[in-house]
Order: structure tokens, then C-alpha cells, then sequence
């Protein structure tokens, strides 16, 4: 049980970036996504959040094991101070590939549960899905998205790359009036996302609308009791870009005509998908504009 509760360590301490796919291709496994939940990634192991839901999900994956071995991990506790959990000692046996448990505990000090899964991909990984909340949300439901999620992972090639990026409509826009990068960004939407040792969580999301308006939702103070909704945009107006290459200005004028410039790098990060790096906060593509004006 100790290596998937030691992925809460890595999110407390890397920040973290959404992506917009629905299927996520990880080394030598991929898994769906479901419907409503959105996905973050760091150190190689995934955290999915919902704006409905309370609670969050976290996949990743640990050297193979026979059976024998998951059941006994299973059944032994984890505390490191701040995360206590343990199995309540009924193991699910589902498939030849498949265990299961409940386990409750507490993490920085709020009793949570939640149901932990433990997949076999044949002569590849184990993977690690885990759904939790707070102790007086939880219900079935959890049950059924950490087991959606493990009866949704497949064996994939280890020599695959990681591409987690959008894959909608290319845009066709030729810069006009929004800059000269317009191509890279109209229509878009791009998000930041990141998590501290609190197990709070910090969101921000940034519409870049076809007609040259912009939005900006934000929000904090996420944990194991609350769901991600993100609210009402803080900031709107009208936003151009200008640049070539990997450098760009980004200039937003505000609803109340202040206008100001702001630099963006572009890079690609270790799994291959590009990021913008904009005012302090890297930033991922993360589907369309939805919210124009």
C-alpha cells in the first residue's frame, strides 16, 4: 500500500498541469479518463479533480507483483504523519489481474475514505487507482470511479511517448487584429494547476476566445472535502498576442480599458506536451474557449 499513498508526496511538492484528453497514454499503460473529471500530472503519476465531485483521484504505478504480494501491501498500513490509511481487511478479488479494498484514515488531520485499486498490466506495471474523500462523502460512487478507471487500463507499448495534449480542430486563423500568434491560441483554453502541502489547490484557467475576448477563472483551497468548481471569471476583456519562435507578448486590455503586457515562453515539457509559461505559472492547452463574450 506505501508506494500509492507516496504519490501524494510528489503532488505536494511539484507543481502540476492539466490536461484535456480523455484517454492518458503513461509508460507501458494507458487509462480513460472519466466523464466530468479532469486530469493533472506530475513525476509520472496523475491526479483527477472534478468541479461536481468532492474528493479526488490519483492513478500511478509501482514495480510487478504477484497477488500474494498486493494483498499483503494491501493490508498494511501507511502513516507518515500527516497520511494516515489502512485497509479495512476485506480484499476484492475481481479479476486475475484486479484487487481491490476499501481503506479510511485521515490525511492532515480529516478523516477521509476511499477504494483502492490494484491492477496488473501483464509483464509491464502494477497500477495504482485510488479514489478518496472526505469520510462523510463517501459512498459507492468512488467504489465505481476507481474501478471504471481500472477496468478502462490497457497494455501499451514502453517505447510510446507521452502526448497529453488537445487534439481538437486546428485553427485556421490567420492572426488579424489578435497578433501575429493568434494561430497558437485563438478559440483555446489553457489551465495551470497546482497542489501544497495543505493539500490545497490552486486553479487557473484562461479563455482566449476566436472574436479576441478573454477570461480568467481562478481558484483556491481545494482538499479532500470540496469539489474544484471554478466560479465566476475575475478578469475579462480583449487579449492580443505578438511574437515568432518561443517568445511571445501577451497584451490584455481589461474591461475598464487598463492594458498591459506580459511576456510568454514557450517549452516542451518531459512528456512531450507543449506549456506556456505566463506572469510566474506554467500552463497547459486544455480544449476549447467556452465561456465567450
Amino acid at each position: 500500500m506505501k508506494k500509492v499513498f507516496t504519490i501524494f508526496c510528489v503532488f505536494l511538492f511539484f507543481g502540476t498541469y492539466l490536461q484535456a484528453q480523455q484517454t492518458i497514454t503513461a509508460s507501458g499503460y494507458s487509462f480513460k479518463v472519466p466523464a466530468g473529471w479532469e486530469a493533472s500530472t506530475a513525476e509520472g503519476a496523475y491526479f483527477l479533480t472534478s468541479e461536481f465531485n468532492k474528493g479526488f483521484i490519483m492513478v500511478g504505478n509501482d514495480a510487478l507483483a504477484s497477488k500474494d504480494k498486493i494483498r499483503q501491501d494491501l493490508l498494511t498500513p501507511y502513516n507518515d504523519g500527516n497520511v494516515m490509511l489502512q485497509s479495512t481487511g476485506v480484499i476484492d478479488d475481481y479479476t486475475a489481474n484486479i484487487l481491490g479494498s476499501k481503506v479510511t484514515g485521515s490525511m492532515q488531520g480529516v478523516n477521509c475514505e476511499a477504494y483502492l485499486v490494484n491492477i496488473i498490466v501483464p509483464d509491464v506495471t502494477l497500477v495504482n487507482v485510488m479514489a478518496i474523500v472526505e469520510a462523510e462523502s463517501y459512498s459507492d460512487f468512488y467504489k465505481q470511479m476507481a474501478l471504471e478507471i481500472s477496468q478502462s487500463v490497457s497494455k501499451v507499448s514502453t517505447s510510446s511517448t507521452n502526448k497529453n495534449v488537445f487534439s481538437g480542430n486546428s485553427n485556421t486563423n490567420s492572426g488579424g487584429n489578435l497578433g501575429n500568434a493568434a494561430n497558437k491560441f485563438t478559440g483555446r483554453r489553457i489551465a495551470s494547476i497546482s497542489t501544497n502541502g495543505e493539500y490545497a489547490r490552486e486553479k487557473e484557467v484562461i479563455d482566449f476566445c476566436s472574436n479576441g475576448t478573454f477570461s480568467i477563472y481562478s481558484f483556491s483551497g481545494y482538499s479532500v472535502g470540496t469539489a474544484a468548481d471554478m466560479g465566476e471569471a475575475n478578469q475579462s476583456g480583449y487579449w492580443k498576442f505578438n511574437g515568432s519562435g518561443n517568445s511571445y507578448t501577451l497584451t490584455l486590455t481589461t474591461a475598464d480599458g487598463n492594458t498591459g503586457d506580459i511576456p510568454v515562453k514557450t517549452f516542451i515539457d518531459k512528456y512531450g506536451d507543449e506549456m506556456f509559461a505566463i506572469g510566474g505559472k506554467n500552463y497547459g492547452y486544455y480544449g476549447e474557449a467556452k465561456n465567450c463574450y
